[in-house]
């Protein structure tokens, strides 16, 4: 009996592989870094299995990537910009003021930039 595909192991699955490759990495290269059997690593490509959380953290230096992309597809180097602490604090407030405020500021922002 085979097991299922899961769907968010096949997109961690699919972006592994596709950082493996990338990087000239074969499954058996790969599996030997992360001390696992290239047959794990091959059913966690598919979206069979999992790799423990340890594995994933190790993978992520080991393909120099970030837990974000692998688990959810978002790649936050793209956006990656040094903001002052004060704009952050406003982008992660809970205060509804403060989030219309900073949104206002950048549709602003905006209008100027697209004229």
């Amino acid at each position: 009996m085979t097991r299922p595909i899961n769907p968010i192991f096949l997109g961690i699955g699919t972006r592994i592989a596709h950082l493996r490759r990338k990087r000239g990495l074969t499954q058996a290269k790969l599996s030997e870094q992360l001390d696992i059997t290239d047959k794990h690593l091959s059913e966690c490509e598919r979206g069979l299995t999992s790799l423990s959380l340890e594995k994933m953290f190790l993978l992520c230096d080991i393909l120099e990537t970030d837990m974000e992309y692998l688990t959810r597809g978002n790649d936050i180097t793209k956006h990656a910009v040094d903001l002052p602490d004060y704009i952050m604090d406003f982008l992660r407030s809970d205060n509804a003021d403060q989030r219309k405020l900073i949104q206002d500021y950048f549709k602003m922002f905006k209008r100027i930039h697209d004229d």
